[in-house]
């Protein structure tokens, strides 16, 4: 008999626009299952390339999005331009194998830009600027005091803080090590983003919300690399569920048809209408016993089941068999 693991059996989501693959889920089961949902199907081993050929305009023009620029990269690349981690690899101290080379190659981190700037930018982390020592147009790079210690970092301009946020997000969720770079600490930490992280990348996720832009980059992304891209970008709003105001509601996309069940999850409240007893990855008519009593309904009330933990297993016509518990608080 396997167990049912809700957050492992999610299948990588497409490229193509649909219901998100963790539907129903929110707080840390929504961020884990985004984790292992979202992760690049192939790399693009020349970033340079791809963006040249990819993102410049039918004049040959690149937009470089932190000096607010443009610059003709087609068919010849600029020397002063580069493409530049917005993260950079060293915050993860991986051994040089597969998963340290997802971090280097992810088009979702990777932007056009001067190396006067990347020289400014360096591998400080994205922050509110207070004492401004480099700026590139609207793009600041300098120090900023947060529990009275002094650190280096960047901000960018405020077209991006947005972009920025969300990519940060997305690499802090996809890709999280407990060897992050000390560097890494004022927005990140072995659980995806810090306190700090957390609260300013949601002000500035508001602030800046997914535009066309933004949109279009990301499809491009996404039909280069596989799965949605960046699921930040993807499903606006994302960020909510998992660290914002609505962390204890489970996610929807806004396009599930009334009176479609959802997806289970971990967890429910007692003020939760119903639990469907329902997942993409289990056979429609599959049998259902809750505590080894069976269900005849295709869903479950949780007032009526009452706090604590339950266990819900299941046994399809072919025979499979899962379980998986739940918790009622």
């Amino acid at each position: 008999m396997k167990r049912l693991v809700l957050t492992a059996v999610i299948v990588a989501a497409t490229s193509a626009r649909g219901e998100a693959p963790f539907a129903g889920m929110c707080g840390d089961e929504l961020r884990l299952a985004i984790g292992l949902t979202c992760r690049p199907q192939s790399l693009v081993d020349d970033a340079r390339q791809w963006m040249a050929r990819r993102l410049t305009d039918d004049a040959g023009m690149l937009w470089l999005p932190f000096e607010q620029s443009l610059v003709e990269a087609w068919p010849i690349w600029p020397d002063n331009v580069m493409s530049v981690e917005l993260l950079p690899r060293e915050w993860w101290r991986f051994d040089p194998d597969a998963s340290a080379r997802r971090v280097w190659l992810d088009m979702v981190n990777i932007f056009p830009a001067t190396f006067a700037l990347n020289t400014s930018k360096a591998d400080y982390p994205p922050f509110t600027v207070d004492n401004v020592m480099a700026s590139i147009g609207a793009f600041r790079a300098g120090t900023v005091t947060v529990a009275g210690v002094e650190t280096n970092a960047w901000e960018p301009p405020a077209q991006m803080k947005g972009d920025v946020a969300r990519v940060v997000m997305y690499m802090t969720t996809l890709y999280p090590s407990d060897l992050l770079d000390p560097r890494a600490v004022l927005v990140a930490d072995a659980g995806g983003l810090s306190a700090y992280g957390r609260d300013l990348m949601l002000q500035w996720s508001r602030e800046d919300p997914v535009d066309e832009a933004e949109r279009h980059r990301n499809a491009l992304i996404a039909a280069a690399q596989g799965g949605c891209g960046n699921p930040f970008v993807e499903w606006a709003g994302l960020e909510e569920y998992v660290w914002g105001d609505k962390r204890d509601e489970p996610f929807s996309d806004g396009e599930v048809a009334p009176g479609k069940p959802v997806a289970l999850r971990g967890s429910y409240s007692l003020s939760d209408s119903r639990i469907d007893l329902w997942s993409p990855y289990v056979a429609d008519d599959a049998a259902w016993t809750v505590n080894g009593e069976a269900v005849a309904a295709s869903y479950l009330v949780p007032s009526e089941l009452g706090a604590g933990r339950h266990l819900l297993a299941y046994t399809a016509p072919d025979g499979e068999r899962g379980s998986v518990i739940i918790t009622i608080k």
